[in-house]
């Protein structure tokens, strides 16, 4: 066994002893109570590390659905006007 798998084997007897302990011990505190990061604000640094531009010189996520979020909005626009511009109706 080398001494990565010792330190895992140890690390885990470790766990499942304190584990054990705290089942065992009705005056434990809830989690909530002693915990640092609440799972919300560590959500949002794993959120912010994902949408972060992490790709170099190329756009990043963000500014990919912005940009095609722009478009669509162009596009719509211009379609909205034509219906709105007076002319020649090619249904009639």
């Amino acid at each position: 066994m080398g001494p990565s798998q010792s330190h895992a084997s140890k690390v885990l007897t470790l766990l499942q002893k304190t584990h054990q302990e705290l089942m065992k011990n009705p005056k434990a505190k809830k989690l909530e109570k002693v915990e640092a990061v609440l799972p919300n604000g560590l959500l949002a640094v794993i959120i912010s590390r994902i949408i972060t531009d992490f790709t170099g010189t190329h756009p990043g996520l963000v500014d990919s659905y912005w940009e095609c979020f722009d478009q669509l909005v162009s596009i719509a626009s211009l379609r909205f006007q034509a219906l709105l511009t007076p002319g020649p109706n090619p249904r009639r």
